[in-house]
């Protein structure tokens, strides 16, 4: 997370970005959430992003948990060698690894690519 905020602060200097501790700001993190509609249970979720009005919130997703400890057991069940239920739930790590990345990256030049107006001082 931070090297993508180092990257949009060089690449952008008239944006202000500012980084809280979620724990230590827990009270001004919970009124950005209210402001910009984050539901109740995600509100003080980090990594949290707020631009004017609107909010990214993001967090540890149960459902792959749930998921490759479901399809570990199952092979498991199915009689399948140790040996082959590693492999099989590397694989599945490393195809969700790679989706979550090759979207990340996507939206990293798709934000990048977008033209930010550059604000002229009122002096």
């Amino acid at each position: 997370m931070q090297l993508a905020l180092d990257y949009l602060k060089n690449r952008y200097p008239q944006i202000a970005i500012c980084t809280l501790n979620v724990k230590e700001y827990a009270i001004l993190c919970e009124w950005m959430g209210e402001q910009t509609g984050v539901p109740v249970g995600k509100r003080l979720t980090a990594p949290a992003v707020f631009v004017g009005n609107e909010a990214l919130v993001d967090g540890l997703n149960p459902c792959a948990f749930a998921t490759i400890v479901f399809f570990i057991s199952y092979l498991a069940f199915m009689g399948r060698r140790s040996r082959e239920v590693l492999a099989v739930g590397a694989a599945l790590a490393l195809g969700v690894f790679l989706t979550y990345l090759g979207i990340g990256v996507g939206l990293l030049r798709f934000l990048a690519a977008l033209p930010f107006p550059v604000g002229r001082s009122r002096g």
